[in-house]
């Protein structure tokens, strides 16, 4: 960067050859950093031109924050939405698959109570079965001692 003071380069004009020679001293930190960014020259155009000059460069400024805020708004806002979109999208999959697993459940209840009740009659069936078996074969049992006594 450069060592003298960027003002000095042209000769004070109006109220600011009042101002004591200290008055950078604060800005000294911030003209080291500046200087790494802007050449000398744009500091000797900058220190150069009008009062009016300045107000339409700080203008321009000014407006074309106002746009790139207006510009993120918008995107921020559309961001917002697109995810305020997602989130609900993801919240109505998410109640449906809980009601689906609701009736899923209902329905395998349903059919473990229709197998108890199959089972039961299964069940109560062979237990006749056997027993009807069981007659049978002590009727046989009797008919065979019968014929030989």
């Amino acid at each position: 960067g450069a060592a003298t003071d960027p003002a000095s380069s042209s000769p004070p004009v109006g109220p600011r050859s009042r101002l004591p020679d200290s008055r950078a001293e604060h800005l000294v930190p911030y003209l080291n950093e500046l200087s790494k960014l802007v050449s000398k020259k744009d500091l000797e155009d900058f220190d150069g031109c009008t009062l009016g000059e300045l107000v339409g460069a700080m203008q321009y400024s000014a407006f074309h924050l106002s746009c790139m805020t207006t510009y993120y708004k918008a995107k921020v806002g559309r961001y917002d939405r697109k995810m305020k979109e997602d989130i609900q999208s993801a919240t109505t999959r998410a109640d449906v698959a809980e009601k689906k697993a609701g009736e899923l459940n209902e329905e395998m209840t349903k059919v473990k109570e229709d197998l108890q009740r199959q089972r039961a009659m299964y069940e109560a069936q062979l237990e006749s079965l056997c027993d009807s078996h069981r007659a049978q074969v002590e009727n046989l049992e009797r008919e065979a001692d019968n014929q030989y006594d």
